[in-house]
């Protein structure tokens, strides 16, 4: 039924899909969250999902919603109105980023961080996980006791 042409096609299709998903499994593996500590133990990395409403970046790169956000990633919400954003975290928590928000957020497990440089966010945290956000105005940090609503703005 298949021409020798069309089966040289699919096998050299098949080996090329197969080869690509070999050189690709590393990187997979990166995003889902293995990483190797100092001391030889694989430790996940908190990789964090964005939501998105209107104009907003990540790292100077227009985004979408369910990408993801890794450590000391740089957030810019545009100024107009309806533009927002949510980052979550998981079960440590989400970041709520209102319209002119820009954050570098960092983060790892049971902390929460990073500089608001402009504007106003919202931080959910769960208990025991703590947070400190710093502004031109000064540091506000709590220490992650008991679950957790934080808003800071500059």
């Amino acid at each position: 039924m298949y021409s020798g042409f069309t089966r040289k096609i699919t096998s050299v299709s098949l080996a090329f899909v197969l080869f690509a998903s070999m050189i690709l499994s590393p990187a997979a593996s990166f995003a889902a969250g293995d990483s190797k500590s100092g001391k030889g133990k694989t430790v996940p990395q908190i990789v964090g999902l964005i939501s998105v409403n209107g104009t907003v970046t990540v790292n100077d790169k227009s985004t979408t919603s369910g990408s993801s956000v890794f450590d000391n990633s740089n957030i810019k919400v545009a100024c107009a109105k309806g533009n927002n954003a949510i980052v979550n975290l998981g079960r440590m928590g989400r970041i709520e980023l209102n319209p002119g928000a820009h954050l570098v957020l960092r983060f790892s497990e049971g902390l929460i961080t990073g500089d608001l440089l402009q504007g106003d966010i919202l931080v959910n945290a769960a208990a025991d996980v703590k947070v400190v956000i710093s502004t031109s105005d000064g540091v506000t940090a709590v220490g992650g006791n008991e679950p957790s609503v934080i808003p800071v703005r500059t």
